[in-house]
């Protein structure tokens, strides 16, 4: 989880290679509690799925409840292939998450994945209100957090997109679309949606 002029998020789902990818997607439920404007949300989901696609993550959004569809589905226990996102508004917090991050991704009970994870909205804004693109820095900060569901237990790094902190220049490169996973961070990812996809399935017997 990121500071204010710094992040941390947890990665993505169904997927085999660039050459090969898995047709489908993960599904992220997104609850906006945070009444983000409809249009920045588009864009922020745009841009966190450009971010997800650098580690051949495939994402299909479902805002909930947007539709008797959408309530449905966003009424049923996460799987191995959903994950669950919060956009919480200003007050809201977290014991666990570090004073001034962006985000948290709850860690998961041994043996099963990690499906949940939270973006403090209000943080996102005061950073946007420094002349940066609020649309590109919520996408990057869910990217941040999926990428911590996907990537598993210490999935923070020096440099990058999983980099803890952020500052000047990461929030220079999110807006320049350079602040992505690194190749360690791709095979890794890769490696837990097969193991994600082999546990969906086996459920599903």
């Amino acid at each position: 989880m990121p500071n204010l002029l710094a992040l941390s998020i947890f990665p993505a789902f169904l997927i085999a290679s660039r050459a090969n990818a898995v047709a489908e997607p993960v599904l992220v439920l997104i609850h906006n509690y945070a009444n983000v404007d409809p249009n920045v949300l588009k864009r922020a989901e745009k841009s966190a799925a450009g971010v997800l696609s650098t580690a051949a993550v495939q994402v299909r959004w479902l805002d909930c409840p947007e539709s008797a569809q959408a309530a449905h589905e966003c009424q049923n226990s996460p799987d191995p292939s959903v994950l669950v996102l919060d956009l919480l508004p200003a007050g809201v917090t977290r014991r666990a998450a570090p004073h001034g991050s962006l985000g948290f991704a709850v860690p998961p009970e041994p043996g099963q994945f990690g499906s949940f994870a939270g973006v403090f909205c209000d943080r996102v804004e005061r950073l946007s209100s420094h002349g940066y693109s609020e649309p590109v820095i919520l996408g990057h900060a869910i990217a941040h957090e999926i990428g911590h569901l996907l990537l598993g237990p210490g999935g923070h790094s020096e440099t990058g997109l999983m980099k803890p902190e952020w500052h000047r220049k990461e929030l220079e490169q999110a807006v320049n679309g350079t602040l992505n996973f690194d190749a360690v961070e791709r095979a890794r990812i890769m490696q837990n949606l097969k193991a994600r996809v082999l546990a969906h399935t086996s459920q599903l017997r």
